[in-house]
């Protein structure tokens, strides 16, 4: 059996529900940095709309690849 997995950033439920549908198990889905600090790194999107992104994830059943970089 295949583990298919995405990089992908917001996505609306429907289509998690298409990536269900073409049998993708796992997403990988960074937060690159704290809360605060966030604004500095991205201004496309919000902090929040990275958390609910994840929560989306989960709830479609598709698990969360995400990591850090430490210096």
């Amino acid at each position: 059996m295949s583990q298919l997995g995405i990089s992908i950033g917001r996505i609306s439920d429907a289509t998690f529900l298409k990536l269900k549908e073409a049998d993708i198990k796992r997403m990988h889905h960074n937060l690159e940095t704290s809360e605060n600090f966030y604004p500095n790194m991205c201004s496309t999107h919000s902090y929040k709309e990275r958390v609910d992104t994840i929560k989306r994830a989960k709830k479609f059943g598709v698990e969360i690849c995400s990591g850090g970089l430490l210096v």
